[in-house]
């Protein structure tokens, strides 16, 4: 097994759970603008 087919997987797995993390938080800020557009209304 060479490095390049050792490591391919690792980052492979790497960008996909920074994926999933970096989903998670920008999904939460959405949630929280969403929530305070609600509550105070530009209007």
């Amino acid at each position: 097994m060479t490095f390049y087919e050792f490591t391919a997987p690792l980052v492979l797995l790497a960008i996909a759970m920074g994926g999933v993390v970096y989903i998670h938080f920008a999904e939460k800020r959405l949630v929280r603008k969403l929530r305070e557009q609600r509550s105070h209304p530009a209007e």
